[in-house]
């Protein structure tokens, strides 16, 4: 899985959660394990939090702006944290600040990799490469055929040496693909449609989607193929050899597609109502709802395993944003009630409370694997 992060929506608590897992993707090509059993939690209230798996405080660090996204470890155990200050933060697993970066705005999206850490700010015009000990490396803002005026950065990507990244300026779509290590621009991808999201596997083929159209290239811009869902695509992830597509389109509410690495159909998971997020573990796929009545928001979590046969349902008090899964099955839920949950086979196992009144987890960060 891919270590991307990028947030279009106000996200009011996000938690990280590697519990004892042995890798299940790679970025940059490299596989690695991080074994730990921390869960870090970044919170409206400014701070960023790590917890025990039992949900016991170990420590908190306070910045100068709430936590809207989730953070990043690295393969050397360093956490990552944007925040609302427009700062990068770069944390010992202690809780000591390593080092901290002004990016002069808001963060739209960042990743970190074993060498470079990749930037794309507010503006979205370029993408600034800090190294690990968050020194400057360098910019890149030069991309053909997009006018100067219009074009925003909508995702990035990163495989092995190769940073993809896909741009749109109100008319023309493309897919650039860089050498990291000389900043020469290999190839563009004219796909003609804005790239909201963007992802690549182990074999190094690249999944753009847009709207209702998931299409994929190889590594040298070659079209491979195109999918067509019924309704709008809200994200896209790669997770033991399947690419799962988020989906909703009006009165069929929520839906999960699950495709192989070729194109074909394998499952959609349908639930009736919209979907907040969804994580992957280990024995299945595991789906939230919103929960958005203002008198009394109650949301709702799906437990299916990978043929899509129901295991369990819990209802959890509040509106969820979204979950994440670690390796013991044990579910992360944040809700807009300050408060994180973690459930087990349908039993709640504890409640930790923030200080923020809203917070909600990322999907994101449902393993790390650098």
């Amino acid at each position: 899985m891919l270590s991307i992060y990028q947030n279009k929506f106000k996200v009011l608590l996000v938690l990280f959660v590697i519990m004892s897992f042995i890798g299940c993707g790679s970025v940059g090509g490299e596989q690695s394990i991080i074994l730990d059993d921390t869960i870090y939690v970044g919170s409206s209230d400014n701070n960023i939090y790590a917890l025990d798996k039992s949900g016991n405080l170990k420590w908190r660090y306070t910045t100068g702006g709430g936590i809207y996204s989730s953070p990043i470890i690295g393969s050397d155990g360093t956490i990552y944290v944007r925040s609302d200050d427009y700062n990068l933060y770069a944390f010992n697993s202690d809780g000591t600040l390593r080092w901290s970066y002004d990016a002069e705005g808001w963060i739209y999206q960042f990743i970190v990799s074993d060498k470079i850490i990749y930037i794309v700010n507010w503006s979205r015009k370029n993408i600034t490469l800090l190294n690990l000990d968050g020194s400057f490396n360098r910019i890149f803002s030069t991309f053909p055929n997009q006018d100067p005026s219009y074009f925003e950065i909508e995702y990035i990507a990163i495989d092995s040496n190769i940073l993809y990244v896909g741009c749109y300026d109100g008319e023309n779509g493309e897919i650039y693909a860089f050498n990291i290590n000389n900043g020469i621009l290999e190839w563009i991808y004219p796909n003609n449609l804005r790239p909201d999201y963007l992802t690549v596997d182990s074999n190094h083929n690249i999944y753009i989607g847009y709207s209702d159209q998931v299409y994929s290239i190889s590594s040298d811009g070659i079209f491979r193929w195109s999918y067509e869902t019924v309704g709008v695509i809200t994200s896209l992830n790669i997770s033991s050899n399947s690419l799962y597509i988020e989906n909703w389109w009006l009165d069929l509410r929520g839906r999960i597609y699950r495709l192989d690495l070729d194109g074909n159909l394998k499952k959609i998971y349908k639930i009736d109502d919209d979907i907040s997020s969804y994580a992957i573990g280990k024995n299945g796929i595991y789906i939230t709802t919103y929960g958005l009545s203002f008198d009394d928001p109650k949301s709702d979590l799906y437990v299916f395993d990978f043929d899509g046969n129901l295991k369990w349902k819990y209802q959890v008090i509040g509106s969820v944003y979204s979950i994440t899964v670690g390796s013991d099955n044990t579910v992360y839920v944040g809700n807009y009630n300050g408060n994180l949950y973690a459930i087990n086979d349908n039993i709640l196992k504890w409640v930790f409370e923030t200080n923020g009144s809203e917070c909600s987890p990322t999907i994101h960060t449902e393993f790390q694997i650098l």
